[in-house]
């Protein structure tokens, strides 16, 4: 079976180590954008009107993204309503694991989010999640 890709949006250098910690002990493939515009870039969306050169893009689309919506560049507001205008990408199941609780008001409204956490988050129960969605988007 194929590694499972996960691209980890998060500005935030610890968390992104407990990320690094928990996730790739389960086996999966861990990518990092600590930047709004990383994120874009590594997913392949050109942002103002210039190649960006500077981030490579991923050698293959993610199979799941964690999302901070607090960014640096481009918030998550912005990615998620790039994902979902990018027809590679509307499918892409998107957990938001945000330190603001207050937007969990979008999570029902965009069908790409399938999870949202607050900080700070018990890391058992995400890895509960993401393994759920996984197994779904292999099953045929």
């Amino acid at each position: 079976m194929k590694e499972k890709n996960i691209l980890i949006v998060e500005d935030d250098l610890e968390v992104c180590s407990l990320y690094n910690f928990f996730l790739k002990n389960e086996g999966y493939v861990l990518h990092e954008a600590h930047t709004g515009y990383e994120a874009l870039s590594m997913l392949g969306i050109r942002v103002d009107n210039r190649e960006n050169r500077d981030v490579p893009p991923l050698p293959e689309l993610p199979d799941l993204i964690i999302l901070d919506m607090m960014l640096p560049v481009f918030d998550g507001y912005t990615i998620v309503h790039m994902l979902l205008n990018d027809r590679r990408l509307k499918n892409i199941p998107v957990i938001i694991v945000s330190a603001r609780s207050s937007i969990s008001n979008i999570y029902p409204a965009c069908r790409n989010i399938r999870g949202f956490f607050t900080k700070p988050f018990d890391h058992n129960l995400i890895t509960k999640r993401i393994k759920s969605l996984l197994k779904q988007s292999a099953d045929p």
